[in-house]
């Protein structure tokens, strides 16, 4: 989080104005928020193939672990980057699976 340079530059960021630990929840709060809804409408069929919501869960655990070592990584660059990436091949492989199981139900 770049809060503290947001806020000495005069920039208005959401870090800014709640304060970075309490962005950092919130950002927690969206994440779990978005997976459960996606697994959720895996389970349901609604939207998504049924047949998604087994791997929307595994990688849902999986992105949600990921998520936290970019949050932990955050005042290093070089480890916020290196785990963003691998934030972004899980986020890949998801979509992958998301359009093998779309092709194959």
């Amino acid at each position: 989080m770049d809060a503290r340079y947001d806020r000495a530059a005069g920039v208005r960021t959401i870090a800014v104005a709640l304060g970075a630990e309490r962005a950092r929840r919130f950002g927690w709060v969206l994440w779990l928020l978005y997976l459960v809804g996606l697994i959720g409408a895996s389970v349901l069929g609604y939207g998504l193939p049924r047949s998604l919501g087994p791997w929307m869960a595994v990688l849902g655990v999986l992105f949600v672990g990921q998520y936290a070592r970019v949050l932990r990584t955050a005042d290093n660059p070089t480890g916020c980057w290196r785990q963003i990436v691998r934030l972004c091949a899980l986020w890949h492989l998801m979509v992958l699976g998301v359009a093998i199981s779309y092709v194959l139900s």
